[in-house]
């Protein structure tokens, strides 16, 4: 880490090391206002174990994350909020319909990223916007878009979509729920 270069520069990330640094990353990056992290860079600095912690998703990414091989581990999430600039609210039925660790990705990128026994359950059902839009649901990202890429990510865990569905359409992955990227019909999702 070169600390004489801006924080979040690929050369001064901003890393994140235990669970507080989590949910300051999850804060920084939830609003709609906020930039979801495009340009900056992010390294998890250690193994993380979630147990007994609430678990707070990451609604729309933009930024790069670097795992560096460290693990995110027993993640249980069944509470889906986001940070609106001033507490954590549910994400309700307006989502980007995409539900996982992080639930929309955009032109981002997710390396060497371990992530060990996740429980996702209890997605809410969300309002599509056409006949091609549902809920999707991933290990590490419910849907991805533009220029996205994840590299050297490993996953063992559980999806419980249950119930949760649009109409017909619900679908589930164990690393990525939907790739949007080259298809051709339907309207992208808007961001929380």
């Amino acid at each position: 880490v070169d600390t004489t270069q801006p924080h979040g520069s690929q050369k001064n990330p901003y890393v994140i090391a235990n669970t507080s640094d989590w949910e300051v990353f999850a804060k920084m990056v939830g609003p709609t206002t906020s930039d979801r992290g495009s340009g900056k860079y992010f390294a998890l600095g250690a193994d993380i174990d979630f147990t007994g912690i609430t678990f707070r998703t990451i609604p729309v990414f933009a930024g790069k994350f670097y795992g560096i091989g460290h693990k995110l581990s027993n993640i249980n999430c069944s509470t889906w909020q986001y940070w609106n600039g001033s507490s954590w609210v549910a994400i309700g039925n307006t989502t980007s319909a995409g539900f996982g660790l992080f639930c929309k990705i955009d032109s981002a990128a997710i390396t060497d990223l371990i992530v060990q026994d996740y429980n996702f359950t209890s997605m809410p059902n969300t309002a599509a916007l056409d006949q091609y839009w549902a809920n999707y649901q991933g290990g590490l990202v419910g849907i991805t878009f533009g220029n996205s890429n994840i590299l050297n990510c490993h996953l063992q865990g559980k999806i419980n979509g249950g119930t949760t569905s649009y109409n017909t359409y619900g679908w589930s992955g164990g690393l990525v729920g939907l790739l949007y990227n080259g298809l051709s019909s339907g309207t992208p999702p808007p961001d929380i």
